[in-house]
């Protein structure tokens, strides 16, 4: 994948927050001053890209992840594709990254262990109950 870019479609790219086999994740600040998590995903070719715009099936699943609202989950503003790649603008939530967590402290109290797992699991199962697999 190529450097980072200053803006993409109406956000502006602060820093890139993560990065994983499929694409990366920035903070990043929309035209109305909203700070977001921009989730990029690269697909393989210009045409499985395009499907999000003009697939009935993906478009239901765009909206249905649009329109999760659950305290665990964090929010999604948009969904839209640059290119090769599609873009889930998402609520940013403040918080230290697990891996920095647990490289400082090796380990975490079993309370804030439970914590996390049980916050990720309601929100996979309020996903689930509303047609999505994966999130």
């Amino acid at each position: 994948m190529a450097g980072t870019p200053a803006t993409i479609g109406q956000y502006r790219i602060v820093r890139q927050i993560g990065a994983g086999r499929h694409g990366r994740t920035f903070e990043a600040t929309r035209s109305t001053g909203e700070r977001v998590a921009l989730r990029e995903i690269e697909c393989a070719d210009m045409r499985t890209a395009d499907r999000v715009n003009s697939d009935p099936s993906l478009q239901r699943l765009a909206t249905i992840i649009a329109g999760l609202n659950y305290d665990a989950l964090a929010d999604t503003v948009e969904v839209f594709v640059v290119g090769k790649r599609v873009y889930l603008a998402e609520e940013y939530l403040e918080a230290p990254p697990l891996d920095e967590t647990l490289a400082e402290h090796r380990t975490l109290p079993m309370e804030a262990a439970w914590t996390i797992i049980s916050r990720l699991l309601s929100g996979l199962e309020f996903g689930h109950t509303r047609g999505v697999l994966h999130m």
